[in-house]
């Protein structure tokens, strides 16, 4: 599959969007995008994998969710 790069930066704002308007962390942002778009999680992570600063937006998610659990 070829990837649109204007449609991964397009994407990327509606996730971004979408944890911010929802108080989702990005990855459970990117769930629900897949469920509003009716798209496989498989195809978002192609996807996500082309746009680094989303990637690492994700990775931070994570790490500070790990924290947040550990801090319990």
């Amino acid at each position: 599959m070829k990837i649109d790069l204007n449609n991964v930066t397009t994407i990327s704002n509606q996730i971004a969007k979408l944890a911010e308007t929802h108080q989702l962390d990005y990855i459970d942002a990117c769930l629900l995008y897949c469920q509003q778009h009716t798209i496989e999680e498989e195809l978002l992570g192609e996807i996500i994998k082309a746009n680094q600063p989303l990637v690492s937006l994700i990775r931070k998610s994570e790490l500070s969710a790990e924290t947040e659990s550990t801090a319990i």
